[in-house]
């Protein structure tokens, strides 16, 4: 048995274990950058004569699915 595949069997179950805790992780911090991120295009947004910019993104619903979706995904695909 090689040390890949000691390591593999010793991590599996760990991973397994810990992959719904760590996909919620992941969605939590993809929403939370999602909503820092609109926070500071609201803010930063200005034109040189100091107007606000309307910056047009998908609704908070949208990101949370995508960030569910993805994170899921990223989740299942770690050994990758």
């Amino acid at each position: 048995m090689s040390l890949s595949s000691e390591a593999d069997n010793i991590l599996e179950p760990i991973l397994l274990a810990l992959q719904s805790q760590l996909q919620i992780m992941l969605i939590g911090h993809a929403v939370n950058v999602y909503l820092k991120g609109s926070a500071e295009m609201t803010s930063w947004g200005r034109t040189k004569k100091g107007l606000k910019k309307l910056f047009e993104g998908p609704p908070v619903q949208e990101a949370i699915n995508y960030a569910r979706i993805r994170s899921a995904s990223m989740v299942t695909k770690i050994d990758e």
